[in-house]
Order: C-alpha cells, then structure tokens, then sequence
C-alpha cells in the first residue's frame, strides 16, 4: 500500500513560493496543509470545520496568509491573543467561532455564516470585561452573548408614596455579592413628576458615581443623561451601593422608582 508523502516547509518559506494547482505542502509552523491554486502566495490552507483552533498571540487573521485561522468551530484564544474574525475569506471562513477565554476578539465582520463569540460558555468564558472587547460585530446570523448584569429593583411601592428628596437617607441599598462593570444605570416612575425633575444618584461606598447625574424630567417616566465619572465603573464584592433621591419634582414628586443597572458580570 502506497504512503503519500507531503511536502514539509515552514510558514517562511511556505509564503516565499507560490504552490501549483494542487500541490500540496505541510506547513510545520502551523501543522497545517495547503494546497496551491497557482496563484495564492503560500497556498490556501485545507478546511478543518470540526477542528479546535487554540490562538496563543499575539495576534492572529484568518485572512494573514501567514497565520490563517482555518474553519475553527470553536476557538480558544490565550491571554495576550488579539483575533480577527473574519468569515467572508473566500479561503479560510470562520463557520463558527464559540469560545473563547482570557483574550480580545478586536474584530467580528461577514453576514454569509454563523459567528457566536461567546463569553459566556461554562468551559471556556472570557473572564475579565476587558478580556471581551469586540469592537465591531457583522450582524445578519451573527450573535454575542453575554453573561449581562441582572440586578434590576424597585426603589419605593408601586405608586402610593411619594418619593422624599434627600442626599443623606438612601431609597435602596445592597452589598455587591458579585463582580460587575455598568455603563448606564437607567431609572423610571410609576407617576411622573410634576413642576421640576427627578434627579437620582448612585453611591458606591459613599461616593457618587456620577460626573453628572442622571435626570427624570417633568412629565417624563424615564430618566436620560448622566454622566458616569469612570466608564465602565466596576463594582466588587461587598461594595456597598446606594441610591437616592437627590431632588424631585416639585409639584408632584413622583412615584415607584425603579433602576435597572446596564452592565456584565466580570
């Protein structure tokens, strides 16, 4: 029985030839085989749909003809490791990219398959929010899912008191039982205030966490504005936080304060 032997070069001097149709070349650096088409500068490397890409960095493209990701299911990428993911390679698409862990995907474009990058998968989650930066994500069949902040709350009753101003004596108050980093906290009512806005704020360990804090105009139900002093502000276990009631409306006052921090767990 004959044995097909390959070729061997490395990734330098594979990328100085341009293979023939069909010839094939195993390259050593990546343990990965390309097959020439007679035009492309080190060849097109060979679909491994079902295979694990494990991306050390520093930085990778599965369009680089020197380190192409190739049809990676799922790819784990090693702290330091910055990835472009890239599906609308005609020569190394990314069917589907659905995990990842300690690293940054900078990058996430093309409409034509599938792209999960997800941070929260029980094997291999991306740890840290500065870990999970995406910057850019080609919508169309492509998704990012999160573990999202859920610590949504009700600051008064539903409707029957009326809030009380006071920067002093907080509405609500919680330690924090787990890690998170928040961008907005966004607030309603149930009755809307009359004669002059609802300005509530936010403490975290006695200190507002607002350069500019957040409005419910008159007549509004829904607060906007407010600006954080860091962005994203990240909260750890057994920060204290506290919300208040700094003003509120001078007519009516307003009733049922709700908040609904926008955030991830970290």
């Amino acid at each position: 029985m004959g044995v097909l032997i390959i070729p061997i070069a490395t990734t330098a001097q594979r990328t100085s030839i341009t293979p023939d149709v069909a010839e094939l070349i195993y390259d050593t650096t990546l343990n990965v085989i390309f097959r020439g088409d007679g035009a492309t500068l080190g060849g097109v490397a060979l679909s491994d749909a079902g295979g694990v890409l494990s991306v050390t960095g520093p930085n990778v493209n599965n369009t680089d003809p020197v380190n192409p990701i190739v049809n990676a299911r799922v790819v784990t990428i090693g702290a330091g490791a910055n990835v472009t993911v890239d599906n609308t390679d005609p020569n190394n698409p990314i069917v589907s990219a659905s995990a990842a862990s300690g690293g940054q995907v900078n990058t996430v474009v093309g409409t034509t398959n599938e792209i999960a990058v997800n941070i929260a998968d029980p094997v291999n989650p991306i740890v840290s929010l500065a870990a999970a930066v995406v910057t850019s994500l080609g919508l169309a069949n492509s998704a990012i899912q999160a573990q999202t902040l859920q610590l949504s709350g009700a600051y008064s009753d539903e409707g029957v008191t009326d809030l009380v101003a006071s920067t002093t004596v907080p509405v609500w108050s919680k330690r924090v039982g787990y890690p998170f980093s928040m961008t907005e906290w966004k607030f309603d009512v149930m009755t809307a205030p009359t004669g002059s806005a609802i300005t509530p704020d936010v403490h975290k360990n006695g200190t507002s966490i607002y350069a500019t804090r957040p409005t419910i105009a008159a007549a509004a139900f829904v607060s906007s504005g407010g600006v954080l002093t860091t962005s994203p502000t990240a909260f750890a276990v057994n920060d204290l936080i506290e919300v208040f009631t700094d003003i509120v409306g001078s007519t009516i006052p307003g009733r049922g304060l709700k908040g609904d921090p926008i955030g991830i767990l970290t």
